[in-house]
């Protein structure tokens, strides 16, 4: 316990030098692909931290230590530029794709994030349309206004609005009236067993007509075979993401399959 708690005090200190740093905090990004058509239609890019002490430290063991403090709006800004330039350069290689970065109810409450977001797009001449913002902690955000109003701003600018891990804990259709949202990713929990349980074939298959319905973009997370795959192409699924397409990968080589994706 002592040995855990030394390690969370030293990652949480340690990560304003992360940011300081050029090579301690870097991304990787996962492809998104249209289901139908097998093509590369965007990568969410996924921090990973190469501390000089502990070495690869997964996101889950630092973010929740530092979403309650003032250090969440500098690493988030942090990503944001780093997702602006990874933009600039697919679309230098001419393949304009769409970037998806994590925020949270603390981004979105606190007054400069929304400037802070809009002078990075202007100051590297980033279509807004080409970043997406993926929101967890539904429930917290329904609770704050100031959150709401932020996500509001951000669509009308033209950010793309996404609402992560739809189907995993406290889920709740209230968030489609409530949440101005362009997105749903639904949860690996949710599909992860659809190819051999048929309650929730059931489930995940309303939910997709429901959400088609409603005019919302779907991605399906965690996929992990090609019955799933085939399954979510017949309820009109639109976007898969999972370790049966790719892993999370180099810039380089999101390019590469990006460019060799749409030759094909």
């Amino acid at each position: 316990f002592d040995q855990d708690q030394r390690r969370q005090l030293a990652l949480t200190h340690g990560l304003s030098a992360a940011l300081e740093s050029d090579d301690q905090l870097y991304l990787l990004y996962q492809p998104k692909i249209d289901l139908h058509s097998g093509k590369m239609v965007g990568v969410e890019a996924l921090m990973r931290w190469k501390h000089p002490v502990y070495g690869e430290v997964p996101p889950m063991d630092f973010i929740p230590l530092i979403s309650q403090t003032t250090l969440i709006n500098p690493l988030t800004c942090w990503v944001i530029r780093e997702a602006a330039r990874v933009i600039q350069q697919f679309e230098a290689a001419g393949r304009p794709t769409v970037v998806s970065v994590n925020v949270t109810t603390t981004n979105l409450i606190d007054e400069a994030f929304y400037d802070d977001l809009l002078a990075i797009l202007q100051a590297q001449q980033i279509e807004a349309s080409l970043l997406e913002v993926e929101c967890l902690e539904m429930e917290e955000l329904l609770k704050d206004p100031r959150a709401l109003n932020t996500l509001t701003k951000l669509r009308a600018l033209g950010v793309r609005v996404a609402l992560d891990d739809f189907g995993s804990g406290y889920s709740n259709l209230n968030y489609l009236r409530r949440i101005p949202a362009d997105v749903i990713k639904l949860d690996r929990a949710l599909i992860s067993d659809i190819a051999t349980d048929a309650g929730s074939r059931a489930i995940v298959f309303r939910l997709i007509q429901m959400l088609n319905h409603f005019g919302f973009e779907i991605v399906a997370e965690g996929i992990e075979d090609q019955p799933t795959v085939d399954l979510l192409k017949r309820y009109n699924c639109h976007t898969g993401q999972g370790y049966f397409f790719y892993r999370p990968l180099k810039l380089a080589d999101a390019i590469e399959i990006s460019q060799r994706s749409a030759a094909s």
